[in-house]
């Protein structure tokens, strides 16, 4: 019960973390925030109305890049700093970039004498006033993982989610978790969900919160049972209300579909996305909607990508499908297909890029990752990531019209390995 009185009291009282931008509250007639929130990507990407500001997975220094120019750069407000060092006001070891209000977070990795220490640091969105906001308590944060971790800031408080993995009399054992951490407060942290799940195949889990209440996807493989021949998923849609720390399970099914990893929750229901297994033919990404009157779900459209491609897909009121072929000259023909809430066709374009500009084309590899990374009021924003044969890596934005204006490269920004920043390698 105490617990309890004090959520409540987060909720009223610690306004300053909204973490879920929603669109009353920022008048631009759409969730932004929500719209960048995407887990299984390779690039963490945040904005505002002017600037997108981005991470790279492999990245140690937050970049930025202006909307309307594609200026872009280390975001650091150190006059004179060269970027090439620990003491940048934009290095970081994290593992996401949140934004609340007019502030960037990042949970950063530390090592110390006892072990790993995990720690929530902020600073502006003008690169200056760094600051530790945070030291997660011990074990908040499994020790390893068997997916993509999930952060979010909502309230005063930092919500955590993953398929983590613990040994266990010898033995890997992997459990869907989801926890709850305080920030700026000594209330204590606790855990939302923990359940075990089996080791085989792929399990997911994406967590979005709406309105007072933290929504959970999770996607599992099942037992296969004696006689039978192929895999299928659980797929389990749970909601937590932060006042009065209930937990209900809303919608769950066991089928072929596999691969749920994204969720998107309306005042109606909820969007998540879904694949055919290739065991049935090709792989579509499939877009389903629970609705919360009817307690029933109902397959709406496909998002256009047929095989394996980015599961990013979802932002407010646009799906996502998005694919790539290499051309002879260096550039790539990227086609995108975006589609609205209702099926219908916003975009269905095949546009010629060349993605890396100035670069050696040659030298860097083939790209390892595209990821839809969120949308605003005229633009869909991709990144593409890739590395060279020396282990710099590039983070490329594109943006893409929504009303078929157009596709363009806004910028480029690449960073080198450690050992090659003192050597000048370095946009």
């Amino acid at each position: 019960m105490k617990r309890k009185t004090v959520l409540l009291l987060s909720l009223i009282l610690l306004l300053g973390f909204s973490g879920c931008g929603k669109a009353e509250e920022d008048g631009r007639g759409f969730d932004a925030a929500r719209s960048f929130a995407h887990f299984y990507s390779s690039t963490w990407v945040r904005e505002t109305t002017d600037t997108l500001y981005f991470l790279g997975w492999s990245d140690h220094y937050i970049k930025y890049a202006d909307k309307a120019t594609g200026i872009s750069g280390v975001l650091c407000g150190r006059p004179e700093c060269r970027h090439n060092d620990e003491n940048c006001n934009a290095y970081v070891d994290a593992e996401c970039i949140l934004m609340d209000g007019d502030r960037l977070y990042w949970m950063a990795v530390e090592f110390t004498d006892s072990g790993i220490q995990y720690v929530l640091y902020s600073m502006a969105l003008d690169g200056t006033d760094r600051r530790k906001e945070a030291e997660l308590p011990e074990g908040f944060i499994p020790s390893s993982t068997a997916a993509h971790r999930h952060y979010l800031l909502y309230n005063g408080w930092l919500y955590f989610g993953d398929v983590s993995s613990e040994i266990v009399n010898g033995e890997q054992i992997l459990y869907n978790y989801v926890a709850a951490a305080p920030i700026g407060s000594k209330q204590e942290s606790f855990v939302i969900l923990k359940e075990e799940t089996i080791d085989r195949g792929y399990s997911n889990l994406a967590i979005q919160f709406y309105k007072g209440d933290l929504y959970i996807l999770t996607c599992e493989p099942s037992p296969l049972n004696e006689g039978e021949e192929y895999l299928l998923y659980d797929c389990t849609l749970r909601r937590w209300n932060a006042e009065t720390d209930e937990l209900e399970t809303l919608y769950e099914d066991e089928s072929v579909l596999n691969w749920s990893s994204e969720l998107w929750v309306t005042d109606d229901g909820v969007l998540f996305n879904r694949n055919t297994s290739t065991t049935y033919g090709p792989l579509e990404n499939r877009i389903y909607k629970y609705y919360f009157d009817s307690g029933e779900c109902e397959y709406l459209f496909d998002n256009g990508i047929y095989g394996w491609a980015n599961m990013g897909l979802i932002a407010d009121d646009l799906v996502s499908g998005q694919q790539i072929t290499d051309g002879n000259d260096g550039t790539y023909d990227f086609y995108v297909m975006l589609k609205d809430f209702e099926g219908n066709v916003l975009v269905d374009e095949t546009y010629t890029l060349d993605i890396w500009g100035g670069y050696a084309n040659d030298d860097i590899q083939d790209i390892f990752s595209i990821d839809f990374v969120g949308r605003d009021e005229e633009y869909a924003y991709y990144s593409f990531a890739a590395f060279d044969k020396d282990g710099t890596s590039y983070i490329s934005l594109v943006s893409v019209a929504l009303d078929g204006g157009g596709a363009q490269v806004m910028c480029t920004q690449a960073e080198a390995c450690t050992e090659q920043w003192a050597s000048g390698q370095i946009s």
